[in-house]
């Protein structure tokens, strides 16, 4: 492993196929560099910046002498595992998630564009309450998370706030306790806020607290690809027939040519919705999911 003092001589490491030793600060590192398959070392208290379009890949590894060297990418601090201060993630984070990637990338895009990812949301019904599970893959920038609860899969409301994990590229579990849910199916969904305002939404997930549906009846297939059918007996039919995306949103939908089906629309994206529909004087919420 080179020793490196210079930028020229760091260039020229890089450009030999070595693996540089960093061991004095760089404060602004401009250059284009593919460093794919290279180890760079930082020593003791060593402070670097990079500006330049770097290309990684999943064979990058960074790694450091002590506990007190930082690296900062486009306002990301990255610090060494044992120490450096405060940072956003540190260096065995960063690895895992170039260990991650499937091609060359730049290292601009691995820190700052991975957005918080969703590993699983369920909820479990308990005697009196609703606890609602959640995992997150990677996150970036996470602030909070806002709980939100419907009675009927429309109108939301807040009923809580989990704290985020900032920047993280390990598995994190959550957790939140709904005391008091409503009688019968409980909506809920995630809204995941950044730390500058920006928002995105879970997929919904419904919890049954022992309502009684009027009568039988059977929703299928589900998942569901093109069209689903809602079989009910003595040849009754469904009206006011609706699809409920996360956001509340309603889209009416109508029987298609076979007859007995409900088609759903093409421009519907893949994930998960709440099939409402009237019958026999009251209203029933499905969960469904659409691949």
């Amino acid at each position: 492993m080179a020793n490196i003092t210079t930028i020229q001589q760091l260039t020229d490491c890089i450009a030999a196929g070595g693996n540089p030793n960093i061991s004095v600060d760089f404060p602004d590192i401009t250059c284009d560099y593919d460093i794919s398959g290279r180890t760079i070392n930082l020593e003791n208290k060593v402070d670097i910046r990079f500006s330049g379009n770097v290309t990684v890949s999943s064979t990058t590894n960074f790694t450091a002498s002590t506990g007190n060297a930082t690296i900062t990418i486009n306002g990301i601090v990255v610090t060494a595992n044992n120490g450096g201060g405060n940072g956003d993630m540190t260096f065995d984070e960063l690895n895992d998630a170039l260990d991650a990637l499937t091609g060359p990338s730049t290292l601009e895009s691995v820190v700052t564009a991975l957005p918080v990812e969703f590993s699983s949301f369920s909820g479990k019904a308990n005697s009196r309450s609703v606890r609602l599970d959640w995992s997150t893959a990677t996150e970036s920038n996470n602030k909070h998370f806002e709980i939100e609860f419907s009675p009927d899969g429309k109108i939301f409301k807040q009923i809580g706030v989990v704290a985020g994990g900032g920047t993280t590229y390990i598995t994190r579990n959550y957790q939140f306790e709904h005391q008091n849910p409503a009688k019968g199916v409980n909506y809920y969904r995630l809204k995941q806020v950044d730390f500058d305002g920006a928002f995105e939404y879970s997929d919904m997930v419904t919890v049954d607290m022992g309502n009684k549906k009027v009568g039988k009846y059977r929703l299928f297939p589900n998942p569901v690809r093109t069209s689903f059918t809602i079989e009910i007996p003595e040849g009754d039919l469904p009206t006011n027939v609706s699809l409920i995306n996360t956001l509340g949103q309603e889209i009416r939908l109508s029987y298609s040519s076979l007859g007995d089906a409900f088609e759903i629309p093409t421009f519907i994206q893949r994930g998960t919705y709440i099939i409402q529909f009237d019958w026999n004087g009251e209203t029933q919420f499905e969960r469904i999911v659409i691949q």
